[in-house]
């Protein structure tokens, strides 16, 4: 099978530690790479490694990583060069195993695309290759106002991970199933919505954003800035009661982030028995909204909207 362009793709470092990482350094990077697995092909040496050193701000750990291709990219190397036909495009930070309330949507609405952004190497692993799809982008890393590296923390259960340290004071029957357990640490590679945003063609419209951080919505829709403004809907979750993780926002604190960057609150409901999380839904008030269930809102923001309680 011929290999890509090796110049139409851009590339991500997995567990690199770089300082205010950004991508456009590593799209030479994955030419010298294709270069070099062409040259092994043929049978000619390969001049160099594919592992690569990585810099990072304590300068006592060292790091290294390899580079692999993500998506294609115009010639100069900074817009995502989506497949014919597509004219909008819905963000899912936080993506798991399915993004499952986005990648549905690709079956029946030909025009759509869907960058989901996921930390987990597994769960990315199984959305990119059991859920594949030629509209879905998928990216290894998480989202974070501070681009480069950062320790991510697996919980006993992968749906409560979390670039966030677990809160001591959490209660272990509001979250249940592991949650307020830490199994391991790991490095990953953290980019601002920001910067993914700016990836995506001026003439694609940025229709909506679902974010699905584990504590840390707050700072990816901070991380995207001015940007924001390109965005027409967002879907975000919070903590409620004692929060699990430490310095999660509380509720006061995202209405009063998004009319910031020009969004209205417009619902909060409830997601889980425990009464502890939540989904707010925000949208962009210079913005026209797409018709009736275009966006996966429904499905979102579902009818579990009482504490426990009220199920027993």
């Amino acid at each position: 099978m011929k290999r890509p362009n090796s110049t139409n793709y851009m590339p991500i470092t997995v567990l690199i530690a770089m300082n205010f990482l950004t991508w456009w350094i590593y799209s030479g990077t994955i030419s010298g790479l294709y270069s070099e697995l062409e040259k092994a092909k043929s049978g000619q040496p390969a001049s160099s490694s594919v592992i690569h050193q990585a810099a990072t701000s304590d300068p006592s750990q060292h790091w290294s990583g390899v580079t692999i291709p993500l998506f294609k990219t115009d010639p100069s190397g900074r817009k995502i060069r989506f497949p014919v036909g597509v004219k909008r495009v819905w963000i899912d930070v936080g993506a798991h195993k399915e993004s499952m309330m986005c990648r549905p949507a690709l079956d029946d609405q030909k025009d759509l695309a869907v960058i989901a952004v996921e930390p987990l190497y597994d769960n990315w692993g199984y959305l990119t290759i059991k859920n594949h799809h030629d509209r879905l982008i998928t990216i290894p890393a998480a989202v974070s106002p501070v681009e480069g590296y950062a320790t991510f923390r697996k919980a006993g259960t992968d749906m409560c991970s979390s670039l966030l340290e677990v809160n001591p004071d959490a209660l272990r029957k509001d979250w249940p199933g592991g949650c307020t357990e830490t199994s391991f640490e790991f490095q990953v590679a953290t980019v601002r919505l920001e910067t993914i945003i700016g990836l995506i063609p001026s003439n694609i419209a940025i229709e909506f954003v679902k974010v699905d951080a584990q504590g840390s919505d707050y700072d990816v829709i901070a991380s995207g800035g001015t940007a924001m403004k390109r965005v027409g809907a967002a879907v975000i979750e919070i903590q409620l009661k004692k929060a699990l993780y430490v310095n999660a926002k509380s509720e006061e604190e995202h209405i009063e982030l998004f009319r910031s960057v020009g969004f209205s609150h417009i619902s909060t409901k409830i997601q889980n028995r425990e009464g502890t999380e939540a989904n707010m839904y925000f949208t962009n008030k210079k913005m026209k909204q797409p018709e009736k269930d275009v966006l996966p809102i429904s499905v979102i923001m579902r009818d579990i909207d009482s504490p426990k309680d009220d199920f027993e």
